[in-house]
């Protein structure tokens, strides 16, 4: 196998969904995160892309619609660039991530609070799920976080 580098955390959704009009696929504007040509332009060959949804943080959505919301877009993306992005399902898939791309993406859960119950894990799972960090900034149904929030 060729080498790669693995970005361990990139918040490529919540990213798109924060700048209106914003294209993976073109160069970022100044001070934002991650682009699909910047990713291989760096011999990126494994993105870790993140899904964080505490209660109420983006546009009041409960945990579960966030997080709904940014899968979606990854799976839009992963559509709209199947030449150049692919979901990692297995170890197997490893060896078809490069330097330059296909990229692929693993997806990683920031906290754990779209989890409702320990029955909604195979579903995320099939989805691309393979890292749940339960503990994030704020505290969740599961632990407490680095910020607690108050009031």
């Amino acid at each position: 196998m060729a080498w790669f580098i693995v970005d361990g955390h990139e918040d490529i959704a919540m990213a798109l969904m924060e700048t209106e009009g914003r294209d993976f696929g073109a160069p970022p504007p100044e001070g934002q995160a991650l682009s699909l040509c910047e990713a291989k332009r760096g011999g990126i060959g494994l993105l870790l892309a993140t899904i964080f949804a505490p209660n109420g943080y983006y546009d009041g959505q409960t945990p579960q619609a966030a997080a709904e919301a940014q899968m979606a877009l990854y799976e839009e993306l992963l559509l709209r660039h199947e030449h150049d992005l692919f979901r990692v399902e297995s170890r197997g898939d490893l060896a078809l991530c490069k330097a330059g791309g296909p990229i692929g993406i693993v997806h990683l859960m920031e906290g754990a609070d779209p989890i409702r119950s320990v029955r909604a894990l195979p579903r995320w799972a099939d989805r691309g799920v393979r890292f749940i960090g339960p503990a994030w900034n704020t505290g969740n149904r599961y632990c407490g976080g680095k910020v607690e929030r108050t009031g």
